[in-house]
């Protein structure tokens, strides 16, 4: 997650979530859980969210 927010430290009680679309691989738009793989292709779009669980 160092892409997405570079310096920021690990913590507990902060989750990710990914979600990619315009990927190469089937299906071509979704959720990326942990552990997951996507094909990307030039144009691929990935949203990273970063959220504190109270």
């Amino acid at each position: 997650m160092q892409l997405a927010f570079p310096g920021g430290a690990a913590d507990q009680n902060t989750v990710y979530s990914m979600t990619y679309r315009k990927a190469a691989s089937h299906p071509h738009a979704g959720e990326l859980g942990p552990g997951g793989k996507v094909e990307v292709k030039n144009g691929t779009i990935f949203n990273v969210t970063r959220t504190v669980r109270s």
